[in-house]
């Protein structure tokens, strides 16, 4: 008998279709089905563990402010030593393993999969929309693609990145404040008009 699939924190709130004004430049705003993972290097061994975090998946661990990806997998730094990383998710705990393989000794491995949400915003106005809850300068002068930032957006805890030129978005949440995060988005995109896109 198998398991049933894990339950999206967005389910009961994330409704494809289109929310607020009609325009021809709407914002899209969609949940994104990530694993994800977060490495702590122990002490002093940080850069051993970024090498074994290379070889083995061709993935650069980046410095403070920026994302790297390898094929579809994604290292954020959070915090010194600290990464997220994130691939598409396939079966529950397959990222965590793989990573714990090659970080045996060097890293703790805490897998984040069903504490995190991962929303997408994308769009021409996108910045425009985080810019009424959020304090970090997002003009692309400063914030282009492959930076990131822990802050908070409407009060709650985030981890941005910047993914795209459109610009597009990823905003990982805590699971329990994904619903409150998301109705805030579309409220907040609502003068732009926004669609609501299938999880990805």
């Amino acid at each position: 008998m198998s398991a049933p699939e894990p339950r999206s924190a967005l389910s009961a709130v994330l409704r494809p279709g289109h929310s607020g004004a009609k325009g021809e430049t709407p914002v899209a705003l969609a949940e994104r089905r990530l694993a994800i993972v977060q490495l702590q290097a122990r002490k002093v061994q940080e850069a051993a563990l970024a090498a074994a975090i290379a070889s083995a998946l061709g993935l650069t661990l980046p410095p403070p402010g920026q994302a790297s990806s390898a094929s579809e997998t994604t290292a954020v730094w959070v915090q010194p030593g600290a990464w997220l990383v994130t691939a598409p998710f396939t079966a529950p705990g397959d990222l965590a393993r793989r990573l714990a393989g090659a970080a045996a000794g060097l890293a703790s491995v805490t897998d984040q999969t069903f504490g995190k949400a991962v929303l997408r915003l994308s769009g021409e106005r996108a910045r425009d929309v985080l810019a009424k809850g959020c304090r970090v300068d997002l003009h692309p002068r400063v914030f282009g693609p492959g930076r990131t930032a822990v802050t908070t957006i409407a009060q709650i805890g985030c981890v941005l990145v910047q993914a795209g030129e459109a610009p597009t978005f990823d905003l990982v949440v805590p699971s329990t404040l994904a619903e409150a995060f998301f109705e805030w988005l579309e409220a907040s995109a609502a003068e732009f008009g926004c669609e609501i896109r299938e999880p990805g």
